[in-house]
């Protein structure tokens, strides 16, 4: 199945919005040279206006908002009945420069980890696994947040370590697989932290294998529908925006390959919560 991962990973090299603008751009250049002008002219002008869209307005953050408001009612809140546990998904370390600097440097995602310190300090009898199998150099997504959680204080014994997983799908399979092994708790709920866009793939992985997780949002690109025009600025309007439709792409790809049963499956919220 890795092979599957890498080859979708390949595909995306090409299909992310802000690389296929540049193809696009370059295709035109080429087709101009070649003295096809309508055809060159056509990829500028579409080209030209995808660009501004996503760079000139909210839109890459009104992409957003199917994702992140799904799971609203469990924004910021705890129910008041006890948990499995505490699950983290990987996504918050660069592990490059992890490594190459000997420190934890975090990618944009850092409230995945900084979060879930929260969580734990709120709930310390729970136990944390994170799931991040991907790694360079014989070091783990997950050798990086162990060294985080434990320099912020935590006690290493409350955290238990998920290395085999290389996507979204993978961090569900094994994740429930340590659960098995361990026998931890199945009923309860399981505190799942992870980005807010990223939740609703993550949920239906998770809901797909029948484990009881309770949505813990964090890290949003969106207002949640109070979108406004700003100031532009074209790098990170397409940054947030390939992410963003890398989670939707993501989305389908799963859908359609049975990996998961709904787009953005339904997760019933307690009517007994505490924030």
């Amino acid at each position: 199945m890795q092979s599957v991962d890498f080859i979708s990973r390949l595909i995306w090299v090409f299909l992310q919005p802000s690389n296929f603008l540049f193809f696009s751009l370059f295709i035109s250049g080429f087709f101009y040279i070649k003295q096809r002008g309508l055809f060159s002219k056509t990829i500028l002008i579409i080209s030209s206006l995808c660009l501004c869209l996503i760079a000139l307005t909210p839109f890459p953050y009104i992409a957003a908002i199917p994702l992140e408001n799904k799971y609203r009612a469990f924004h910021n809140k705890l129910l008041a009945k006890k948990y499995a546990g505490i699950i983290t998904l990987a996504g918050s370390e660069n592990l490059s420069k992890s490594i190459y600097h000997n420190q934890v440097n975090f990618s944009k995602h850092g409230e995945r980890l900084t979060e879930t310190i929260k969580l734990a300090r709120l709930l310390p009898h729970l136990k944390i696994i994170f799931s991040g199998g991907l790694h360079k150099k014989g070091k783990y997504e997950a050798d990086i947040a162990f060294q985080f959680f434990t320099q912020m204080g935590l006690d290493k014994n409350r955290l238990i370590l998920e290395k085999k997983s290389y996507n979204t799908c993978s961090n569900a399979f094994f994740t429930q697989k340590k659960i098995q092994a361990l026998k931890m708790d199945s009923k309860k709920p399981w505190l799942l932290v992870t980005s807010a866009f990223h939740m609703p793939r993550a949920a239906a992985c998770f809901k797909k294998l029948g484990v009881n997780i309770h949505p813990y949002p964090v890290d949003y690109y969106s207002m949640l529908g109070e979108e406004k025009m700003r100031l532009p600025n074209i790098g990170r309007s397409l940054a947030d925006f390939d992410h963003i439709a890398h989670e939707w792409a993501g989305l389908m790809f799963y859908y359609l390959q049975g990996k998961i049963d709904e787009i953005l499956p339904d997760i019933k919220a307690s009517n007994n919560e505490s924030s």
